[in-house]
């Protein structure tokens, strides 16, 4: 079966001047034959991975007359063929979208509970690939990281408020941007490292950062309140830490979350955020 044939060969190895080639030599042949659109067909057969010796027989077996009829039939099937991968390759493309999203929202129906902080680190990616396209990303994840007690969904807002900026930093580059992700462990605490090589953060806005309504961003190209929220987040919820170190040409944010969980955070950033409500 032709089709079998095609499925069993892999033309996705040919580089471009090697797969132009092939399909310039197999039209050819197959002009030399009478089939009249050879050299459009010759793209499909190629892209399938058949040369001229696995079409010899079905023109042996059709009179000279048929052999464009004949070619035109395999090309159809394998362009139908190609049409349901594709398909079926979209389908389990927007299935793992749905389970990663259902994994990223359930954390926000739950309170505190053991997190994979290297799993929610990978949904938060996923979330996020649509704007990774251009971007050389790098996972440099402990294996054994352990689970912390936590909110799962308050860490995935953080992952994303620091992952989301780092793309910001480096989409004003030439060429391709880099972005690390790097988890650890430090005594008691999980390290959480987020970094890029955007031009940086100016010395003079360092210990500004993390105030509500600060942004470096060009105006109308942030609110100013994500890394606002981050802070309260870890710090205040979580009893952990987040910091910046930044020079010119890298940026990294340094997340420390005790392996333990929050103890009475909620209650001291409850009283914070009231006493600046008041202020």
């Amino acid at each position: 079966d032709i089709l079998e044939r095609a499925e069993a060969r892999d033309a996705s190895g040919f580089d471009e001047l090697e797969r132009s080639d092939r399909e310039e030599e197999l039209g050819l042949w197959l002009e030399d034959r009478g089939v009249s659109e050879g050299c459009d067909m010759a793209s499909s057969f190629v892209a399938a991975g058949l040369e001229a010796a696995s079409l010899e027989p079905i023109l042996e077996s059709v009179t000279p007359d048929l052999h464009t009829d004949a070619l035109r039939y395999v090309q159809a099937a394998l362009d139908a063929a190609s049409l349901v991968d594709e398909v079926e390759g979209s389908a389990r493309r927007i299935s793992g979208i749905v389970e990663t999203m259902e994994g990223y929202s359930y954390m926000d129906r739950t309170p505190v509970q053991e997190v994979d902080v290297n799993g929610s680190l990978n949904d938060t990616l996923a979330v996020l690939g649509y704007r990774l396209d251009s971007v050389e990303l790098v996972r440099d994840f402990d294996p054994d990281l352990p689970r912390v007690t936590a909110y799962g969904g308050e860490l995935n807002q953080v992952w994303t408020n620091l992952v989301d900026n780092a793309i910001d930093a480096v989409s004003a580059l030439e060429g391709s941007g880099r972005i690390r992700l790097r988890t650890g462990c430090e005594r008691d605490c999980v390290l959480v490292e987020v970094a890029d090589d955007g031009p940086g953060i100016p010395e003079e806005d360092h210990a500004r950062i993390f105030e509500p309504f600060f942004t470096t961003k060009d105006v109308g190209e942030g609110t100013g309140l994500g890394l606002d929220v981050s802070y309260r987040i870890v710090v205040g919820r979580h009893g952990g830490d987040i910091h910046v170190v930044s020079r010119p040409g890298e940026t990294r944010f340094e997340v420390r979350l005790p392996v333990d969980g929050p103890g009475d955070a909620q209650t001291v950033v409850g009283r914070d955020l009231r006493m600046e409500a008041g202020a």
